[in-house]
């Protein structure tokens, strides 16, 4: 493989910037506000502080560093993701941003853009999104394959999951679910490969290796990967009950995710939460299948302890969903769950 020099250390190629100035492609957070004008900014010093170690941000000891860019009013522009086609011309060296450069585009994303109050986190999180491809191929163009990709890719699972997360709890029609998990388990087998081949061995990738295991829950490949690690990263105790819950998953022990969910570090329990909607409705689906009876009933109340449901409401709804019939006295488990709802997760359904 030729090796590939970038040259460009700005956010954004001067071709690119000059075309989409004249053509009005800028988007609207890529057009800041003066220096002198404080209007839009976040006024609590003490939330900024807050939000700086929030663990969807900054898991473990992956920090964010504080280099924030220089802000004079300008147009900050960020390069856009363009998808590679048959007749398009390979990328100059001018074009393509250096390491360097690509990390500090990443601290530009999430430490100005993230924290923008004028504008509301679905078009703040679809500009982040597009951006994040961009770096990903610029990284790959030039055939990176280092400590500063780690960082990169280490950042992105960060938000991938995070997005997931919020927009699970608000109700946003253009959020693709799909494509957002697409990316993140994209993301993460680039980053655990990458892991392998440098031979790392951190805090970080103990984090990243319980999110690996928990984003495909279950995966026969990613359970046997757990068994090739470093003694010292297999040992940790919460790589082992990621393997755990996950393997318990495949097997049909889907409670133990909900009994050891605190077990986790911060990020791997956010990553097992995105499958806690499927998990709570195959534990019914067990249930009607094994513990069927015309007398018995269980608790909505115990219910929803047991399976982590914030309300009694949402139980109901899970019951309605499958025809399990619910009354007074609880949940009736015949034997008569409707499995063709639910989408195919784990291997045992």
């Amino acid at each position: 493989m030729t090796e590939f020099n970038a040259k460009c250390s700005k956010f954004c190629s001067d071709t690119e910037a000059d075309f989409r100035i004249k053509n009005n492609l800028v988007h609207p957070l890529e057009k800041y506000w003066p220096s002198g004008n404080n209007k839009n900014r976040r006024k609590s010093k003490d939330y900024n502080k807050q939000f700086n170690s929030h663990p969807l941000i900054n898991p473990g000891a992956c920090r964010i560093r504080d280099d924030s860019v220089k802000d004079d009013g300008a147009l900050i522009l960020v390069k856009e993701y363009t998808r590679s086609a048959a007749g398009t011309l390979k990328p100059l060296a001018k074009e393509v941003r250096t390491p360097d450069t690509l990390w500090n585009t990443i601290l530009h994303l999430f430490k100005r853009v993230i924290k923008r109050s004028d504008y509301g986190w679905p078009l703040i999180y679809e500009f982040i999104f597009d951006r994040l491809r961009a770096i990903r191929k610029d990284a790959v163009i030039q055939g990176l394959a280092d400590i500063n990709l780690i960082k990169i890719l280490e950042a992105s699972v960060v938000f991938y999951v995070g997005a997931d997360i919020y927009f699970s709890q608000i109700e946003f029609e253009h959020f693709d679910s799909y494509m957002n998990r697409y990316h993140l388990n994209s993301t993460l087998n680039h980053l655990i490969g990458l892991y392998d081949r440098l031979k790392v061995i951190s805090k970080n990738r103990i984090v990243f290796e319980q999110v690996y295991l928990l984003a495909e829950i279950s995966n026969p490949r990613v359970l046997s990967r757990f068994y090739g690690l470093y003694k010292t990263i297999r040992d940790d105790p919460g790589v082992k009950t990621a393997h755990s819950i996950s393997l318990g998953c495949q097997i049909g022990f889907v409670h133990q995710a909900f009994q050891k969910l605190g077990s986790l570090s911060n990020l791997a329990t956010l990553t097992l939460c995105l499958h806690l909607p499927r998990l709570r409705r195959i534990s019914l689906l067990i249930f009607d299948k094994g513990c069927r009876s015309k007398n018995l009933s269980y608790s909505v109340d115990d219910w929803k302890q047991l399976c982590l449901y914030n309300s009694a409401k949402e139980v109901t709804a899970d019951c309605f969903l499958l025809n399990l019939a619910v009354d007074r006295e609880g949940i009736q488990f015949r034997g008569q769950a409707s499995r063709e709802k639910i989408p195919k997760l784990l291997m045992f359904m």
